[in-house]
């Protein structure tokens, strides 16, 4: 989960021989496209940052200046870099397809964050997976809790994990047992119930998207999951595995606007180790369901920047707290005002650019602050939220961080000491979708 989502300034609109765009960058990009110049991989996005910086350019200059800003040297040579093509071919009827039937079973999910994830470099490695599980105060995950979870209608449990406090050196990066151990006993939870699970690294703070980390960032991705596939190699279907959450330029003025070129390509990169690394192990990973997210697990920019493998069983992971003012934004807005452009925003930008090619995606995380009381917004915000994803055949998956009160991101619905669910208005809209 993000903790302060910036959205981008407003900017004024070109024009160019009758079409309409949001700023100079994509104007620039369709007037080079019919000068018959190359603008292979420049995929230039409709929510961009502004203008101030391309004043004053010429029209091949702002679309470098646009794709390139806040880059860094390019690795080596022995370090293979992943971009998206600029059109992506896969059809409803080839082997996607697969992928895209298995992610009808899943209903709508749940993670229980800030809880596995948590992390505190105060800790030892060795120290008691209690210490880490609840050092940002939630209550230890147990099975009465996640059974209240599944009872209540989610088929699907997110596990946000973080792997970051509990590695050895390089170059195996061992995982402590300990830790492992604890977090098979939650997945257990959860596999036992024949519900699904969906598994990642959350909180790294190895795997920012720069060139000049690319190859550690790889190295340290393949030790890790390679240790994960060994421990669950026999788990069927049923655990998905999620290559990393949300990888971007933390404190940068990228973080949460989508990226730039090197972002994309090392996530893209990053990503594809997590893969190979996946498909080598044993057991029932060769076919195990992955997901893979684009830079910052972006739904504005960064879906329009993932290479998406020819592999049957890819999913799109993406993260939308839709519109931002009412979901997510401190302090925002408490009244959804039925304000559904941006919903319907995404789900037209994932329908054009996944599902209608066959390409499945699951909304990772997703939700709405408690915002003074505002459930009754919030359950028919949900309602239609979910109602508007089921129609392009996405499920989504509530961020769940425990959180009630106090000044931060409140996504809290189920209380993990009771085992109840604290707004069951938004829970209705959540689990029926009729």
């Amino acid at each position: 989960m993000n903790e302060s989502l910036q959205q981008p300034p407003d900017v004024k609109t070109e024009s160019l021989q009758g079409k309409e765009f949001v700023c100079a960058a994509e104007a620039a990009y369709w007037e080079e496209r019919e000068l018959g110049r190359d603008v292979s991989g420049a995929d230039i996005c409709r929510d961009c940052f502004g203008l101030s910086d391309l004043q004053g350019l010429t029209v091949s200059d702002k679309l470098c200046k646009f794709l390139t800003k806040g880059s860094r040297q390019r690795p080596a040579a022995d370090v293979r870099l992943f971009q998206a093509p600029a059109v992506q071919q896969h059809g409803k009827g080839d082997s996607m397809s697969e992928a895209m039937e298995f992610v009808k079973n899943i209903k709508v999910g749940i993670s229980i964050g800030n809880t596995l994830d948590a992390t505190d470099g105060r800790l030892k490695k060795d120290a008691a997976p209690s210490a880490f599980e609840t050092a940002w105060h939630n209550p230890v995950i147990t099975k009465r809790f996640v059974d209240s979870i599944l009872d209540a209608g989610f088929n699907l449990v997110r596990i946000p994990v973080s792997w970051t406090n509990h590695l050895g050196e390089a170059p195996d990066f061992v995982i402590e047992k300990s830790w492992l151990d604890r977090v098979q006993e939650v997945v257990d939870y959860v596999y036992s119930r024949k519900a699904y699970i969906i598994l990642n690294l959350h909180h790294e703070d190895w795997n920012f998207p720069y060139y000049d980390n690319c190859e550690a960032a790889c190295r340290k991705i393949r030790a890790v999951w390679k240790q994960l596939c060994e421990r669950f190699a026999d788990y069927d279907e049923h655990l998905i595995f999620e290559a990393q959450n949300e990888p971007r330029k933390v404190g940068t003025e990228l973080e949460w606007n989508g990226g730039d070129e090197e972002g994309w390509e090392v996530v893209n990169t990053t990503n594809r180790a997590f893969l190979e690394t996946v498909r080598a192990a044993g057991g029932h990973n060769s076919g195990r369901y992955v997901m893979l997210p684009g830079y910052g697990a972006n739904c504005k920019v960064g879906i329009r920047h993932i290479a998406v493998p020819e592999d049957k069983k890819v999913i799109i992971s993406v993260h939308a707290y839709e519109p931002y003012e009412f979901a997510l934004q401190i302090p925002g807005r408490r009244n959804w005002n039925h304000d559904t452009e941006e919903i319907d925003r995404l789900m037209r930008d994932l329908q054009e650019l996944y599902t209608d090619r066959g390409i499945p995606v699951i909304i990772g995380e997703f939700g709405a602050m408690n915002k003074e009381d505002n459930e009754d917004e919030r359950a028919e915000w949900v309602k239609y939220y979910v109602s508007a994803a089921a129609g392009i055949g996405v499920p989504c998956v509530w961020w769940d961080n425990g959180l009630f009160e106090g000044e931060g991101e409140l996504f809290g619905l189920f209380n993990r000491h009771d085992c109840t669910c604290a707004y069951p208005k938004v829970l209705q809209g959540l689990v029926c979708t009729e």
